[in-house]
């Protein structure tokens, strides 16, 4: 029985963020929303693209400055992004507002990406061909990292100030609050990529997932799963600096892998490959093949690993070494489709349903 039902201006991408009996959410026509999570009623409605304006974008009718439907909360703050690319439309727009009236409390502009110094100071645009042969998102959900704000490369203070942009550090420190962990950025591919570093980049990054100092994720182009350990050591030495498009795709084609998630699975406690034979993985793959990222979604609880592969196939692991406790075939999942609550896994399927497993 549907409880209530709210209809924005615009497409909602991600669930909303639930905050003191609110449910926070934005849409790609540029509007930030607040609904009373029990009833569906407006509390609040914010325009955060500049002027109210659509492009045609992906094949949908859209603002040039969409927002996320994702929320941050942090410290009774609301946080959120409004754009598509620091040299479009003005440029990204980061704000943070009173979640429980809207009210703003700063508003960042990032209307440039960071390049190589000029000495001179004649060329505002040196060093950008370099910067284009970086990885990077030009917007993304923002997250906590390092006691500030994130978004991308771009981290800021909680008042506002952009505390640093790192153009070289493809890696996110992230703590749950039991341990620190370096996952990549842009696990969760939620923007559009800066662009391909080599040919057959797949076209998902691999999924991740963390707690308490332990990363689980999949190696791109593989269906390999792995867990790697942190701790303060490990932590304080690892090296987030990365590579450029152009060193990568050289990499490429000489026969190496540069892949983020291999970096963080040095060292990793254990490596397994329930999916495919050892025959098929023992089959060469030809530089320049195209690669796929097939474990369509992840999601950690307790002592278990979930794993789902893009056809249906459905692994559980036991995170202490990696060994398959329990299989069974479901729909194909969408991308990074599984939750979980409440000892039950939810799974969004291609074919727009969502299944409810457990007792």
């Amino acid at each position: 029985k549907r409880l209530w039902s709210f209809t924005a201006r615009g497409r909602v991408d991600l669930p909303p963020t639930i905050h003191r009996g609110l449910a926070l959410f934005g849409c790609h026509a540029g509007f930030v929303y607040a609904v009373r999570a029990d009833t569906g009623e407006l509390a609040w409605e914010l325009r955060a693209a500049p002027v109210d304006e659509r492009i045609v974008a992906y094949g949908q009718v859209e603002s040039p400055w969409p927002v996320p439907g994702a929320v941050l909360v942090k410290k009774n703050t609301a946080y959120f992004v409004a754009g598509r690319q620091q040299l479009a439309d003005g440029g990204v727009l980061i704000f943070a507002v009173d979640p429980l009236t809207g009210k703003k409390q700063w508003v960042h502009r990032l209307d440039s990406i960071p390049q190589k110094d000029d000495p001179t100071g004649k060329n505002p645009f040196a060093g950008f061909y370099e910067n284009s042969g970086l990885e990077f998102d030009p917007v993304d959900i923002l997250h906590e990292e390092n006691g500030g704000v994130a978004m991308s490369r771009w981290i800021f203070s909680d008042a506002g100030k952009l505390r640093s942009v790192d153009k070289w550090n493809a890696f996110a420190k992230l703590n749950t609050g039991g341990g620190a962990v370096w996952v990549p950025r842009g696990s969760w591919t939620y923007g559009a990529r800066h662009q391909d570093r080599y040919r057959g980049e797949a076209p998902r990054r691999p999924l991740v997932v963390f707690r308490d100092g332990k990363v689980y994720g999949q190696i791109n182009g593989s269906t390999d799963i792995f867990r790697r350990d942190f701790d303060n050591e490990s932590v304080a030495k690892f090296n987030g600096k990365w590579i450029t498009g152009w060193a990568a795709g050289s990499m490429a084609r000489k026969g190496g892998k540069p892949f983020r998630t291999l970096r963080v699975a040095e060292g990793a406690k254990w490596i397994v490959d329930p999916f495919l034979s050892p025959a098929e993985k023992a089959k060469p793959v030809k530089p320049g093949t195209q690669l796929y990222n097939d474990i369509h979604a992840l999601a950690l609880a307790g002592n278990r690993l979930y794993a789902v592969h893009k056809d249906g196939r459905l692994k559980v692991f036991n995170t202490a070494d990696g060994k398959v406790l329990a299989s069974r075939k479901v729909s194909p999942p969408m991308w990074d489709g599984l939750a979980i609550a409440d000892g039950k896994l939810y799974l969004t399927t291609k074919a727009g349903e969502v299944l409810c497993l457990g007792e």
